[in-house]
């Protein structure tokens, strides 16, 4: 598993394992520049007053950006669909990667308050 110590390997590596097929469609192109945008401000913006809500905010944009990397592999799925997707799934993206039902009580971590 890679594991990222800079900004900038964490935005190379989105960009790099998003298959050739949506790669350069404007609508991910513009996705990820928001994405990748929000992250510069936030990184910027981080104060001890603000570190919980802009980490959950930061695990937010990295639910969207993994979304987007798992559903880029089926062709079967639109750029608009998986967009959609992105926006409505995001928030319970972690607690279901965790093996959690959207309903299920989960355990008091962080990383279930996306926002």
């Amino acid at each position: 598993m890679t594991k990222y110590l800079s900004k900038k390997e964490y935005m190379e590596h989105f960009r790099e394992i998003v298959p050739a097929n949506i790669q350069n469609t404007k609508e991910l192109e513009q996705c990820l520049a928001e994405q990748f945008n929000r992250l510069e401000d936030l990184a910027a913006e981080v104060l001890p007053e603000n570190f919980w809500q802009t980490q959950l905010e930061v695990l937010g944009i990295d639910a969207k950006l993994s979304i987007i990397t798992e559903l880029a592999q089926y062709e079967e799925f639109s750029m608009d669909d998986i967009l959609r997707i992105v926006e409505t799934d995001y928030r319970s993206y972690y607690q279901e990667l965790c093996g959690y039902g959207l309903k299920a009580q989960t355990k008091p971590s962080i990383i279930f308050h996306v926002i």
